[in-house]
């Protein structure tokens, strides 16, 4: 496929979802969608691991995902054009809305509009959170199964930070990777 093709794929398809979603995880869940299952320039597992980079780097996610899967199909040039597309929507929706802020912040139907569009949001949420805990799932290591339990209760019932869990799992996925490395040594030598 021609890189002309891929470039403009890229920039068109971040501008118009980041038009038509508010959220930056419905966003990537679309990404998954088209770059993983209808274009097949990503596979599953690597489009994991950039969602997974994304959400756990400073910045939107969206920005974050946009950049990575930019850079990963198109490289530099791919990851700006994915940043403009990402970035462009929000710069003119924004300056709209603070041209017209009492037109919309009275308007019933953009009320009703914004949510419906909570609803399609969840669903979709929905969607990337079934989709990467069944690819995560697929590694059957029982420290995997403790880190999202962990993770979820750390987070639903004691309100620790974000932050604080992914550290944790970071050093857990590091101290896990060094182990298996470790155990690969000692067979490889005998």
């Amino acid at each position: 496929m021609k890189k002309e093709h891929r470039f403009r794929t890229l920039f068109w398809n971040a501008f118009i979802w980041s038009a038509c979603t508010s959220v930056g995880h419905v966003t990537i869940a679309l990404m998954r969608k088209k770059y993983v299952d209808e274009l097949h320039w990503l596979e599953e597992e690597e489009m994991t691991d950039l969602i997974t980079i994304s959400q756990s780097t400073p910045g939107p996610v969206l920005i974050n995902a946009s950049v990575l899967v930019g850079y990963r199909i198109g490289g530099l040039p791919g990851a700006l054009l994915a940043i403009l597309g990402t970035t462009l929507p929000p710069l003119i929706i924004m300056s709209l809305v603070t041209m017209f802020y009492e037109l919309v912040r009275t308007n019933m139907y953009i009320r009703y509009a914004l949510r419906g569009m909570q609803a399609a949001a969840a669903a979709l949420l929905l969607d990337v959170t079934i989709t990467m805990f069944t690819n995560v799932t697929k590694q059957k290591h029982w420290l995997t199964y403790l880190l999202i339990l962990a993770s979820f209760i750390a987070t639903a019932v004691f309100k620790i930070n974000v932050l604080y869990i992914a550290l944790v799992c970071i050093l857990a996925g590091i101290i896990k990777t060094l182990c298996m490395r470790n155990k690969q040594k000692k067979e490889a030598s005998k």
